[in-house]
């Protein structure tokens, strides 16, 4: 499947080109050989994934510009990151383009939306002679890296996680 970022387009599909994803890469210190040993068609594979994660593990603020618009983004009421100026309705922003970028490579190197094995086993203790494990019971499998929430600005929005009490109402 061919990428489609054209920001407000009902076709869009992905966040982020390979070539914007690989001069994001370039830009960065290398880890491993992830990305650069990844043919065009495993990157945009991941691009393409990395890009509906985003919309869909990512309660954003704003609101979509356009009713058509096949991702959430372009986005209306966002500030930039320097908080003086709002981010145009008409693009994709870097901060979203470097954070898709990173979760792609991430996507690349292993699964991080299968479920958590600490949550699936239940795991509470474990004890063998004296090294003993504990979890806490607020343990949750975090899909959402940590550099690519801290790449997007705070106010933007958050990941969802899994763990929370609350619930969006929903009423038909």
């Amino acid at each position: 499947m061919a990428i489609v970022v054209t920001p407000g387009a009902s076709n869009a599909n992905a966040y982020v080109t390979v070539a914007e994803a690989d001069t994001y890469h370039e830009r960065r210190p290398p880890v491993g050989t992830t990305w650069s040993s990844a043919t065009d068609d495993q990157k945009e594979a991941a691009i393409l994934w990395a890009s509906k994660l985003m919309d869909a593990l990512w309660e954003w603020n704003g609101y979509a510009v356009d009713a058509v618009q096949a991702m959430l983004w372009p986005r209306g009421g966002m500030l930039k990151r320097n908080r003086w100026e709002y981010v145009s309705t008409t693009v994709i922003p870097p901060e979203l383009k470097d954070a898709t970028s990173e979760f792609a490579r991430q996507l690349l190197a292993g699964d991080r939306t299968g479920d958590s094995s600490i949550e699936t086993l239940g795991l509470t203790s474990l004890k063998a002679g004296p090294v003993e494990l504990a979890f806490k019971n607020a343990v949750y499998a975090k899909p959402v890296p940590d550099i690519v929430v801290n790449l997007i600005p705070s106010d933007w929005g958050y990941p969802r996680m899994r763990s929370t009490g609350v619930r969006d109402l929903v009423r038909d």
